[in-house]
């Protein structure tokens, strides 16, 4: 085992393989350690840290490229695509304050031309509020007279841990940041049967939704809980995310930096003409008043963007038609696959003119 983990590495990068650690940090509340699961001295998914780089993308799983390998993110395709230095500065859990900060304080260092912001309505809302009204070091951007309502929790989502309930689950995640070989044997097709059983165990709120011979998992609940548009953390959520923009873009201008924010929409709302089409709205209680309060949020989000002639790249109906014929989602992951990554990638470089 030990020699068919050595020739694994000599063959496969670990930065698509192993997991890397997680680590505390005073302004983004969690970071990878440096070096860690084949990561970049900077805690990153990239295979080295440059002196420079002529795009960056900054992000949360999605920039991360999540349930794809590091060179079929949207980043390392857009690299391709573009024959543009590009590096990936994307983490989960990330949201719109995090972005700020490796903006400022990482972003400018590689001397960017471009910089592209990515963000995800699924969980940046929760990340925002979290970091505003859970880190002293954000309290400048809890917005005044506004404390967080009467017994919330920062969108708290009352759900099992996989992690703690998963068969072996302290063994399994051991192998899985130390060990090639494992991560690539779990990783195989034919194990898609017992992944969908093991997860829909864990978390009773999702959907199995079938579209003639193709299936695929949702996360409704989650996804209304998180993005309730009536509710008064998204409304107090949204205007720190405003600033959060704002400055960014403004950075941007001060430093010659071509700002881009890329709204990166859910897998249910990429999926919603085809829900629609096969009679599926009813078919979960949360299903439908996610994909509107979704809506919602994208209109206001939106609107401020345009309101400030800020550099929009929306992928949403790209997507949508590539979905009707491809496989651009794992059964059951919400990040894309590889080929939902590069319809990504293409979006981005068609609308940065490169």
């Amino acid at each position: 085992m030990i020699a068919l983990e050595l020739m694994a590495r000599l063959v496969f990068h670990p930065v698509d393989y192993l997991l890397p650690q997680l680590t505390a940090d005073p302004y983004l509340g969690h970071r990878l350690a440096p070096g860690t699961g084949g990561h970049d001295d900077w805690g990153f998914r990239n295979y080295a840290k440059p002196d420079s780089a002529g795009i960056v993308a900054i992000g949360d799983s999605m920039t991360y490229g999540m349930a794809a390998k590091s060179n079929e993110s949207w980043p390392a395709a857009l690299a391709e695509l573009t024959g543009s230095s590009t590096y990936n500065m994307g983490l989960g859990g990330y949201g719109a304050l995090h972005y700020l900060y490796l903006f400022r304080e990482r972003a400018m260092e590689l001397q960017p031309r471009v910089v592209i912001v990515g963000l995800y309505f699924g969980n940046d809302l929760l990340d925002v509020l979290n970091l505003a009204y859970g880190n002293d070091n954000w309290s400048d951007y809890r917005l005044p007279g506004r404390p967080l309502p009467d017994g919330a929790r920062g969108f708290v989502v009352d759900q099992p841990e996989a992690t703690d309930q998963r068969f072996l689950g302290g063994f399994r995640n051991y192998l899985a940041g130390h060990s090639v070989v494992y991560r690539m044997a779990t990783a195989l097709p034919i194990l898609d049967a017992f992944r969908d059983v093991n997860v829909n165990s864990v978390d009773p709120g999702l959907l199995i939704a079938r579209f003639g011979e193709r299936q695929t998992i949702f996360t409704p609940t989650s996804n209304r809980l998180l993005m309730d548009s009536a509710d008064p953390q998204v409304e107090l959520a949204l205007e720190i995310m405003k600033r959060a923009i704002a400055e960014m873009a403004e950075l941007g201008r001060e430093n010659g930096i071509d700002t881009y924010f890329l709204v990166v929409p859910t897998k249910e709302l990429v999926y919603a003409e085809m829900i629609e089409e096969y009679g599926l709205l009813g078919a979960h209680a949360d299903l439908e008043p996610a994909l509107k309060s979704e809506l919602a949020i994208r209109d206001a989000i939106f609107s401020f963007l345009r309101d400030n002639n800020l550099h929009t790249i929306d992928p949403l109906d790209t997507l949508r038609d590539a979905v009707i014929s491809t496989e651009i989602y794992p059964v059951n992951d919400g990040h894309p696959n590889a080929a939902g990554y590069r319809v990504i990638a293409q979006e981005i470089a068609g609308a940065i003119g490169e």
